[in-house]
Parts: structure tokens; sequence; C-alpha cells
């Protein structure tokens, strides 16, 4: 899942306070920096929105997250600036002592409707789904694999591919027609069982739900000194509202033809599907997707948090009531703001409604921004871009030394102020250079002192047989 990795620290001293602050880069298309803070911007009205705004559990949806912020012009400031197609990369700033300040990264963002003016500028920006927002085309010989359709589409829209996804290997029959890239994208999640997003460091991610988090969380939640592995939503809620009832999935249908559907499941809380890349197999589609999202138990809420600038959209949440209940959820909406509450929810349609109407689960509900025409690039240069992206930012790291018995020492550097609370790592010893993103537990790239390197996916040379850009499938 998403959630937003701080330090123990800093989510210990959140629980009293939580006065965050922005600090924001904007590179114009003319290649003019602004390097600008809180004394830049207004009180209230800098925001941050992600999910799905759909009004029903999220399946297929490709989502982009959204920034708005509100500059000072009173003085003209911003006057001479064209923002539109800007670069916004925004961090959340969190003073955890008086010599001593947290970097939240939010992510990177472009600028996709003109801003408006006066003695305040507004300025609106996505995150990088913005650039499937125009009609879809292939080279692709159909059938072919999901795999396949994902690779050409990052390929053709600059995103660093996903790892690997359920239901990778379906056969799509017949290329989309008449759709977006977006739509294909959130088409391909919905078959994972779950939906597409940009992740803060620019890549495809494909994420189906996990509500595993939740019960290790259950032990910890009247410790919050240190960060839980879901959130844990209770005293800070403002005029919450839970829905009396448990919602539990029970089948997943789609249209066939006109009044015509097929199912897998049972009657009850039924998804009814519109996916793109499943015609002529939509039987198929749904027992796979069944296989994996019928039996997803959870609770519809929503209400006003402190702020909160570490929820993601699909992250896993307990909700705690005022007679201390204890609530599975996971989260479709949130909308951060600088100074002002953060709203959460999840938004799924109730027991009742549900039985009686259909709905889609589709991605027409996103809205459309501005369609950029980007030259196509190569896997590698790909590879190299997000790198440099990355780079970029400057994420900071604490060192560990480790002694050996013998009088040696390796290095482990965190990114964060303690190694236990650091997912993110990098060990350094006489014979290897590798990194680990789960704690420790797994070290997924690396390289040797005689210069052997190992990856966890080499998609920017394609060396890996499914990631195969080319190809042809036949339909058993």
């Amino acid at each position: 899942h998403r959630m937003i990795r701080v330090s123990d620290a800093c989510y210990s001293a959140m629980q009293s306070r939580t006065d965050f602050y922005p600090s924001i880069t904007i590179t114009l298309e003319d290649g003019t920096i602004l390097r600008l803070g809180p004394e830049d911007c207004t009180i209230s009205g800098n925001t941050v929105i992600d999910g799905a705004a759909a009004n029903t559990v999220p399946l297929g949806v490709a989502v982009c997250k959204m920034v708005s912020l509100s500059l000072m012009n009173e003085d003209d400031r911003f006057s001479d600036y064209d923002f539109y197609g800007a670069e916004i990369v925004l961090n959340a700033m969190y003073p955890i002592t008086t010599s001593r300040t947290e970097t939240i990264y939010i992510g990177r963002f472009r600028v996709v409707t003109p801003e408006t003016r006066g003695t305040v500028i507004t300025i609106t920006a996505a995150d990088l789904m913005y650039k499937a927002d125009r009609p879809y085309t292939s080279a692709l010989p159909f059938p072919t694999t999901a795999r396949q359709v994902i690779n050409e589409i990052c390929a053709t829209l600059g995103y660093t591919a996903p790892g690997t996804f359920a239901n990778q290997d379906f056969a799509i029959k017949t290329k989309p027609e008449g759709v977006s890239y977006r739509q294909v994208i959130g088409g391909v999640a919905g078959l994972a069982g779950g939906n597409a997003y940009i992740t803060r460091y620019g890549g495809l991610a494909i994420t189906g739900y996990d509500m595993s988090p939740i019960d290790e969380a259950r032990s910890r939640v009247d410790d919050l000194s240190t960060l839980p592995p879901c959130h844990i939503l209770q005293q800070w809620m403002q005029s919450p509202t839970v829905d009396t009832d448990d919602i539990t999935i029970t089948g997943i249908r789609a249209e066939v033809d006109q009044d015509q559907y097929v199912m897998s499941g049972e009657d009850g809380y039924v998804l009814v599907i519109d996916n793109p890349v499943i015609k002529g197999r939509e039987q198929v589609a749904v027992d796979r997707i069944g296989a994996i999202i019928n039996g997803l138990t959870f609770r519809q809420f929503s209400g006003n948090y402190i702020g909160y600038p570490i929820a993601d959209f699909m992250d896993p949440a307990i909700v705690i009531d005022r007679k201390g209940n204890m609530y599975r959820s996971f989260l479709t909406d949130i909308k951060y703001t600088f100074a002002g509450p953060t709203e959460l929810s999840n938004s799924a349609e109730p027991v009742i409604r549900n039985q009686n109407r259909s709905y889609s689960t589709g991605t027409r509900t996103i809205r459309r921004m501005r369609e950029y025409t980007d030259g196509r690039i190569s896997a590698y240069d790909l590879e190299v871009q997000n790198i440099a992206n990355i780079m970029s930012l400057g994420l900071g790291l604490y060192m560990y030394k480790m002694e050996n018995e013998d009088g040696s020492a390796y290095y482990v550097m965190g990114n964060h102020d303690t190694l236990e609370s650091s997912d993110v790592r990098w060990m350094i010893t006489g014979g290897a250079i590798a990194v680990s993103h789960d704690y420790g537990e797994t070290w997924v790239a690396g390289v040797t002192a005689a210069g052997t390197a190992a990856v966890e996916v080499l998609s920017a040379v394609g060396i890996n047989a499914d990631w195969i850009r080319t190809g042809s499938l036949v339909i058993m």
C-alpha cells in the first residue's frame, strides 16, 4: 500500500500538533525557477486532492492526484510569470523541534489549466497521470497480454513501468477503440483487482486491495508513538459518519451486450464493471477479478481529521468511533489542506443502494485535463530520466555504522532518523552496495565490488522475458 512513511519522531509529534507548511519549487516553461515558502501562500486554499471521487468501491480507476496552490500577489510579485505548463515539486515541511524539520515529499506535478489571476493567483496542477488523457493508440498485434499493453503505454507516455501485477497474463482479445490511455490503464488495473496511480517518484503503479496491515495495527491503537502499518483514525476525527453495517463484496458483473451480463460470485453487494480490455472475454475476466476481490469486507465512513499529509488513495485504515469500536476500512478520497483539516472518507455506496441499482466502476468520472503530446522515448532513456528526477529531489539519508567482530565496519543508510523506522535502506560493505525498500527484509538491487549488477526488474533493456514489448498471443 502507499501510506507515506515518516519518522517515528515526526509521527509521535503529529499526535499533538500538525503545523505543516508548504515548500514549493516551480520550474516555468522558460526555465525560470521559483522557490516558494509559506510567506508566498495564502493561509488557506493550498490543497492536495487524491482519490477516485466516484461514490463507489473503486475498481479499475486510474487516479490523478491534484494540487491547488493560492499565491499572494497583492504586490504583483508573480504578475510577470506564466505558470501554464510549469512543473511543481511540493513538499510538506514539519518542524519536529526548534532545530529539526522533517521533509515529506508530496510529489511532482504539472500545471495543466491556466491560472486565475488577481490579488491571489490560483494554480492547479496534476501528477503525471494527466499524460494519459488522450486517445489510445497501439502498434501491438492483438491478441496480446495485459502486461504487454501496459509496457507499451509506459514507453509511449514516459512512465516507469509497474512491477508484477495480478492477471498480467490475461489475453486482451481486441484492441480497445474509442477510449483514452487512462481508461486502458484503469481497465488493466481492474483486471488486477485494484486501481492504478502514479507514485510520488513518477512511476506507474497497479495495486490491489491489501487489508492485512489492519490486523497488525490493531494491537497498536493505544500507542501512537511509532508509525503503524496502516492509518489509525480515532480521537481527532471531527463529525465522523460511520455506516451502521460492514460491506462485503459478493460478486463482479460485466455487461456483454445490452441487457446481457456475466457474473462471478453471488447477489448481494455486486460491482458492475465497465472495462474496455475485457471485450469478448467477459466471463473469464469477471471470474479472475472475483477470485481476488469477492469477500473483501470494510466499513464506509467520512469525516474531517487533523492535518494529515501521509494518507494516500487505497491505504488501509482502522476507524475508531467515540465508543471505542474499531472498523476495517480503506481510503477512497483524501483532501489535505495546509493549515486546515484533512477530509478522509471511504465513499463506497451503502449496501441498500447497491442492491437496487447498477453503476460503472470505469474511469470516466475522472476529470479530463490538457492533452500533452509527448514524443516516444526509449525505455533506457526513460529509466535515466526517472533516476535524474529522483536525484534532483535531494532526499536525505542518515548513516549508521555497524561494527564487525574483527574491528571492521559496514554502513547502513536509512531515510529516517532511526534505522528501525527507515523503510528505504542502503547497505555498504566491502563486497557490495545494496538497497532495500521494505526495512531490510529483502535487498532488491545492488552492485558487487567486482562490478556485477543485480536489479529487481531490468525494464530498461527488457531482459526479463515477461517484459518483452512485442509479439502476439494465441487464445486457447
